[in-house]
């Protein structure tokens, strides 16, 4: 019983290991190809980054962004749009615009704002975000930093991208028809904003999370249902238990049977043993009762002795009785009758009425 349950046990550790072990497989190579997926919309947005660097180091926009002439600044941002394929509008700001453009296409926002003051506070690098989405105006903003030749921050190159930069890009990088795939930006206190999606209905799994680097965005991917998601091949654990727990039942339940069985048993070579009381039976202490004996051999073995009250007879001979050999040379037949009228008469029998 013990070693059925020590089986059972080395089998379900043999076979959870290995499920894990393909599990953390299936995780690595989601979480290798959502890595994948994110560098590669990175990498959409890289000639975009290129551009603007150029821009904000051109002689132009450094002197545009000196002066304090309004209409020459947009004029010249308005020429250098060409430069950026899908843009929907180019600004050149100052260090320390404070004002929406509600009016503008696409508007100049409170988060455009905040990302100008972030930018104007730290040095640490701008990343691109969605503005407006699931909007009419929605559209990705990009920010570069314009410097003089002494270092000093003159204003900010602002650049208003179509959202179709990012989906294009994601579809190009799409792993495959059987992998759900977002691209997602965080926002607080709700649920992210879905830039872009591919693919089938996701299943129930998680989802493999990676950051796009240089922006706000993350990449989930999910297996489809139609892809069946991550199964475990062969036998299922539950039903290998089932099994398992029917063996040691079927050994617990045989335990029990031979327990029923007393002293008496099998030796393992088929050999009947009886002990104790049954025995006694087999050597004539109650005759007859041998005869009940499950595998008793009736050919071979008699009883060696036999009580007084019936001398191991039966049938009409019980009401004989052996007597002594004197009187058995007198009847001739060694048998006295009981059965006769003098005998059973009291008289015959010397017993006065």
């Amino acid at each position: 019983m013990l070693a059925v349950l020590a089986l059972i046990g080395v089998v379900a550790y043999l076979y959870s290991g290995l499920t894990d072990s393909l599990l953390q497989a299936r995780m690595d190579a989601n979480t290798a190809i959502s890595q994948s997926v994110a560098q590669q919309v990175s990498n959409a947005l890289a000639p975009y980054r290129e551009v603007m660097g150029e821009v904000a180091a051109s002689e132009d926009v450094v002197k545009a962004l000196s002066s304090r002439d309004r209409a020459a600044r947009s004029e010249l941002a308005d020429g250098l749009q060409q430069r950026f394929k899908s843009a929907l509008r180019l600004r050149l700001l100052d260090p320390t615009v404070s004002s929406v453009n509600e009016a503008g296409s696409p508007p100049l926002t409170y988060a455009s704002l905040d990302m100008i003051r972030k930018a104007r506070e730290s040095t640490d690098e701008i990343r691109a975000e969605l503005q407006l989405g699931s909007t009419p105006n929605a559209h990705i903003v990009m920010i570069e930093r314009v410097f003089n030749a002494d270092g000093k921050l003159l204003g900010f190159v602002h650049l208003a991208l179509s959202p179709q930069v990012a989906i294009d890009a994601l579809a190009t990088a799409a792993p495959g028809e059987n992998m759900h795939v977002e691209l997602r930006q965080k926002v607080a206190a709700t649920a992210p904003v879905v830039i872009g999606k591919l693919g089938g209905t996701p299943g129930p799994e998680a989802a493999t999370v990676a950051a796009v680097p240089d922006t706000r965005w993350t990449v989930a991917i999910r297996e489809t249902v139609d892809s069946g998601g991550f199964k475990m091949p062969g036998i299922s654990l539950p039903l290998l238990l089932a099994i398992g727990a029917g063996l040691a039942l079927l050994v617990g339940l045989s335990s029990f049977m031979r327990s029923r069985g007393g002293g008496g048993g099998a030796e393992p070579g088929g050999d009947v043993v009886y002990q104790g009381a049954i025995l006694n039976i087999i050597e004539g202490s109650h005759p007859g009762l041998e005869q009940l004996l499950p595998g008793y051999d009736r050919t071979t073995t008699a009883v060696t002795d036999v009580s007084p009250a019936s001398q191991g007879l039966d049938g009409e001979d019980i009401t004989r009785f052996k007597v002594p050999e004197a009187a058995a040379e007198e009847e001739g037949d060694g048998i006295l009758d009981i059965t006769g009228q003098d005998f059973l008469s009291p008289s015959a029998a010397g017993i006065e009425v």
